[in-house]
């Protein structure tokens, strides 16, 4: 399995949205979409903010990327449609130009602590103290910009596609390429939430782990209203959890959880051992038996239990 491997992993994430943005008014615009503060950026530097709904549900997590002459919004995958209408939606007379690139750029998820060192010899020498790195590869020009995965190090490698018929050549020694299969159960091991499954617009922010990714002390965003109240009033219905299947055999996404024989939650995603048993998954858990070591029953009889209760981005800023 992948986590018996030396060399950092790689897995191909192409439909990763990349969203090019042109104009003055961007930083102000997004400032006033997303719960985190993006203003100030500097060349070549990044930084993650969520859009939200008026009801302060989740549309996607974004990455901003400044670069000297444009910006890119990084998506989730296949979200650059949705996040691109919720932009234009708002982008009245504010100086912005947006392009949807998605299909131009190729995108590699790189994971482990040695990824970035891996690009040594690729990487162009930095003008700034930002955290994005620029790439040359074949005279073909990209960026590695770091991306969450929950406690593990990892970075979205962002190329033309052209660099797809050098990727061999250039990096395959490099790098462990891994499947979906193993790419989803090192997700899930790492409780980094993913959109459908634990980010949509079923789920605010605080329910999902991402208090880190809000700024509190901002002034308004759509939907900031509504998290503003479910934090301070302590209003959050149920926590993302991470579910340890140890001793547990029969489970799918979406079966519900019960505790003291009352349903408290339900399953998101699951990973699977190398026999394709439950060994550990995501769930949604109400609040009150979201707490770490605790059991919870599956329709099967059988018990998981809490392992964690992940903050993707870390504490309250």
């Amino acid at each position: 399995m992948a986590s018996t491997i030396n060399l950092p992993l790689m897995h191909p994430v192409h439909s990763i949205g990349k969203l090019k943005i042109l104009g003055a008014d961007i930083l102000d615009l997004l400032n006033r979409l997303s719960t985190n503060t993006i203003l100030g950026l500097d060349d070549f530097d990044s930084r993650h903010t969520i859009l939200t709904n008026d009801k302060g549900r989740i549309i996607d997590i974004t990455y901003l990327v400044c670069l000297p002459d444009e910006f890119i919004l990084l998506t989730s995958a296949e979200q650059d449609s949705q996040v691109l209408q919720w932009l234009d939606k708002y982008t009245i007379m504010e100086d912005i130009a947006y392009e949807n690139i998605t299909q131009q750029y190729a995108s590699y998820h790189l994971i482990g602590t040695n990824s970035i060192n891996k690009l040594s010899s690729f990487i162009r020498p930095k003008t700034s103290n930002g955290n994005v790195s620029s790439i040359v590869v074949n005279d073909l020009t990209g960026w590695c910009v770091p991306y969450n995965l929950g406690s593990l190090p990892s970075y979205l490698l962002i190329m033309p596609n052209a660099f797809k018929k050098h990727y061999e050549t250039n990096l395959g020694d490099l790098f462990q390429e891994i499947n979906e299969e193993e790419y989803e159960n090192i997700r899930i091991e790492h409780a980094f939430p993913m959109h459908g499954a634990e980010l949509n617009e079923t789920y605010n922010p605080l329910e999902a782990g991402l208090i880190g990714a809000i700024d509190f002390r901002k002034g308004c965003y759509i939907g900031q209203e509504v998290i503003a109240r479910l934090d301070t009033y302590k209003k959050v219905q149920k926590n993302l959890v991470l579910l340890n299947f140890s001793n547990s055999y029969k489970a799918s996404v979406n079966d519900p959880l019960f505790y003291n024989q009352k349903k408290v939650g339900f399953i998101t995603s699951i990973k699977q051992d190398f026999s394709g048993k439950p060994e550990a998954g995501l769930a949604y858990i109400n609040i009150a038996s979201a707490t770490i070591g605790t059991p919870v029953e599956l329709p099967s009889g059988q018990v998981a239990i809490i392992k964690d209760i992940p903050l993707l981005f870390g504490e309250e800023q």
